[in-house]
């Protein structure tokens, strides 16, 4: 017999899972039930999978309320059975997970069977507030099967801000993700903030993201609208969760940090942490226990309808290291090509082995080319060629416009003649999406369609392994091919500067700086870098501008020389960006005034540096004052007439280049 509180908790979960079938949340809720029903059986759970999304596809197409109420009487009769299975504290554990699954779908249920249960409303559901978690940004979906790790438990609680560290595919971004969804869902958080933090670039412009959400101030500025966030972040009573998620190294965030507060949880992802600010936490993820890799490789082998030897499983995942990311690419190409763990693990000394004739000799980086062969195959050879492309560019998202832009069409239909002579020649973007898709069946790569332009994200340790395999003879033709892509796309995205697709780019075209050497500088400075450092400063990036025009003027200057038109226009961008960094509110002020802007008088500073290069005696900041092109005789005011100079005009006319 079971008491009310258990009768209450099956009532809810009955209940909340019948109600999702027809909302957003029933992703979620059926994983939940599943799990809970099956009790630890894989095949079980599959069944009750399939049970449940049978019974919602009858629901929603019949639109019958009956059949949703024999749904819910149906679930808490089953809820109830389990329940009565279990004394004790096991009983109470149950009656527990119920209750959190009825909240999955935030329902009135929820409230009622959580006073019942425990004598207290649950966090979330307050007397009389009712308003559901708000979340900025876009939380990753979540993997399928997902396992939840040990290392979850050291996240909760103090200290308010916490790293979690690890090196590529190891699952952190899975896992805070987990985390994220889960505050939404529970109501420990009012408010959960989810940042891209790969570049200082994409980590202020997400937090002007949230302060355009919680504040009103300008979204024009966005370095001043993140300074507005932290500041925000510092007093607020608001209950919330932010996470940076894809920190490359921790020092990256010097000057950045989200304050700490009793009120706030700040949880970051990164591959290192050489620098962590006082009273944080740190958590190491790494792989799998062997056990544990062993019993995911199965769950993802049965997520794809497959099954092996227990043996011949274990060994796999030993054989790849116990890496969460190397197992689901496993999973994916053995259910694509029908193969065992034994003939998988075959293709695997194929390619990797001591006498192997792939490009490497590493089990986990040929388990990716068995991938990309499983796609190229498939694709007539373009699935090896657009991973090339992808390589040089931000890992946590490609657009798919950049990808079918014509140099990208180009270079991969040249790339595809010279692997696959039999394929035709040319390249369509059709085929480009279609090649996508098999990558992203086969998991080299994930799509980020729930974007306004969507991207393609992928694995830094995908990336390393096509780079270092492109040939030496290509690897230029890629560099170059990659960035006439980049500018061709930001061509028609000139007039939205702060748009998402932008900051992609941005980031794009600073990976590829970093990756593609000499090749953007040996005539002349490629184009991309100059529009890259534009769209800075149309963005309102002053101070990033800044760091961009004084390494690319130092830089030029190096290899072309002072009198390079390449280094003069750089010069004159990096005088225009020091001017709006040093006076940038008094410009904002004196355009809403209509007073003079910056395009009719110079900055009083450039003024008696500027009147010393009439009278002959010049200097490098004139230069680069007129140089701007701003800076004309008209605009510089007369000097008193005892020092104005008998001859000398100044320079005039913009830099080229420009």
């Amino acid at each position: 017999m079971l008491d009310d509180a258990s009768l209450s908790a099956a009532t809810a979960a009955g209940a909340a899972v019948a109600e999702a079938t027809t909302t957003e949340q029933w992703w979620f809720v059926r994983s939940w039930a599943a799990r809970f029903l099956g009790r630890g059986d894989l095949l079980a759970e599959l069944e009750h999978l399939k049970r449940l999304d049978l019974s919602a596809a009858a629901v929603r197409q019949a639109y019958d309320p009956e059949l949703r109420v024999r749904m819910e009487a149906a679930l808490q009769t089953r809820f109830e059975l389990l329940l009565e299975e279990s004394t004790g504290v096991e009983r109470v554990e149950r009656a527990v997970q119920l209750l959190h699954l009825a909240q999955l779908s935030r329902n009135t249920y929820a409230t009622v069977a959580g006073a019942a249960a425990t004598g207290a409303v649950s966090p979330g559901f307050d007397e009389g507030a009712g308003a559901p978690a708000s979340l900025v940004g876009r939380i990753p979906s979540e993997a399928t099967p997902f396992r939840l790790r040990a290392e979850a438990a050291l996240l909760d609680g103090p200290p308010s801000i916490r790293v979690l560290a690890g090196s590529a595919g190891t699952g952190k971004t899975q896992l805070a993700a987990h985390i994220a969804r889960r505050a939404l869902r529970d109501g420990s958080a009012d408010m959960v903030v989810w940042v891209n933090a790969a570049s200082v670039d994409t980590l202020i412009c997400g937090y002007a993201d949230a302060s355009a959400a919680t504040t009103e101030h300008d979204p024009d500025q966005p370095e001043h609208s993140a300074e507005a966030f932290r500041s925000w972040l510092s007093w607020t009573d608001r209950r919330r969760l932010v996470v940076l998620d894809g920190v490359p190294d921790t020092v990256d965030l010097h000057g950045l940090w989200p304050p700490a507060r009793p009120n706030g949880r700040v949880l970051v992802t990164a591959r290192r942490a050489t620098s962590l600010p006082g009273g944080s936490g740190y958590v190491e993820l790494g792989s799998y226990l062997p056990e544990e890799a062993a019993d995911q490789l199965m769950r993802e082998l049965l997520s794809h309808g497959r099954r092996d030897d227990p043996l011949h499983i274990a060994a796999l995942a030993a054989d790849l290291r116990q890496g969460p990311s190397a197992l689901a690419t496993a999973a994916a190409c053995m259910a694509h090509d029908g193969l065992t763990c034994a003939a998988y693990r075959e293709r695997l000394t194929r390619l990797a082995g001591p006498g192997g004739a792939g490009p490497t000799r590493d089990a986990v980086t040929a388990g990716w080319w068995v991938a990309v062969e499983a796609a190229d195959r498939q694709c007539a050879g373009l699935a090896r060629p657009l991973l090339e492309l992808a390589s040089v560019l931000d890992p946590h998202g490609v657009p798919i416009a950049v990808l079918t832009s014509p140099p990208a069409l180009r270079y991969l239909a040249v790339r595809r003649g010279q692997q696959a002579p039999e394929a035709p020649l040319p390249a369509t973007a059709r085929e480009v999406l279609d090649t996508l898709d098999v990558l992203c069946r086969l998991r080299p790569v994930e799509l980020d369609s729930g974007l306004a332009h969507p991207a393609v994200r992928l694995s830094t340790l995908v990336q390393t392994a096509v780079r270092r395999a492109v040939p030496v003879a290509s690897r230029d033709a890629l560099a170059l091919s990659a960035a006439d892509a980049l500018r061709a796309v930001w061509r028609t995205e000139s007039g939205r500067p702060q748009s998402a697709l932008c900051r992609a780019l941005r980031s794009g075209a600073d990976l590829l700086t970093g990756h593609a050497g000499e090749v953007l500088w040996r005539s002349h400075c490629h184009p991309l870098l100059f529009q890259a450092g534009r769209n800075l400063i149309d963005a309102g990036l002053i101070r990033a501008a800044r760091i961009r025009w004084d390494w690319l003027h130092a830089r030029l200057d190096q290899r072309f020389g002072p009198d390079h038109a390449d280094t003069l226009a750089a010069r004159g961008y990096r005088a225009r960006v020091r001017g709006a960094s040093q006076d940038a509110a008094g410009r904002r002020h004196q355009q809403a005034s209509g007073s003079p802007g910056p395009s009719h008088a110079c900055p009083p500073q450039w003024i008696p540096r500027v009147r010393r290069r009439r009278s002959g005696s010049g200097s490098p900041a004139a230069h680069e004052a007129e140089a701007l092109g701003v800076l004309t005789p008209s605009a510089i005011p007369a000097a008193p007439p005892a020092l104005r100079p008998g001859t000398g005009s100044p320079r005039s006319g913009p830099a080229s280049g420009g």
